[in-house]
């Protein structure tokens, strides 16, 4: 799956490095080419369905996107590839998106916690 949002840290790929079209590059190799919108969850899942079924070649899954989707003062900003956001524009972007800092803290924690065998037992 190639993330395709046609931006780089210096600016717009097309500007800096163009590399249009990227789709017929990967055909050019005999690959099988899924482009899907990569903001679209079912979408993503059809193509990694088509790309399992697909027999005799690789497949390569081409996702456009806009970089920052969602987020008023990140969307379509190259400026933002390589740089973090502060605590407040953290807060205002998962704000803008549904939530907030604490409550997606809260949320990665609960993912991540390590899992801590009983006393007593050991391999």
């Amino acid at each position: 799956m190639i993330d395709y949002n046609r931006k780089q840290i210096d600016g717009d790929v097309q500007d800096v490095m163009g590399i249009a079209p990227l789709a017929d590059k990967w055909r050019s190799f005999n690959w099988n080419v899924i482009d899907v919108d990569g903001h679209q969850i079912p979408a993503i899942l059809d193509a990694f369905e088509q790309a399992r079924s697909t027999r005799g070649k690789p497949s390569v899954v081409l996702a456009h996107t806009v970089m920052g989707k969602g987020v008023s003062f990140m969307e379509d900003d190259y400026k933002w590839h390589g740089i973090p956001p502060s605590r407040e524009q953290a807060d205002q972007a998962l704000r803008e998106m549904g939530t907030n800092l604490e409550e997606w803290t809260a949320r990665l924690e609960s993912h991540t916690q390590p899992e801590i065998a009983p006393v007593g037992l050991s391999s």
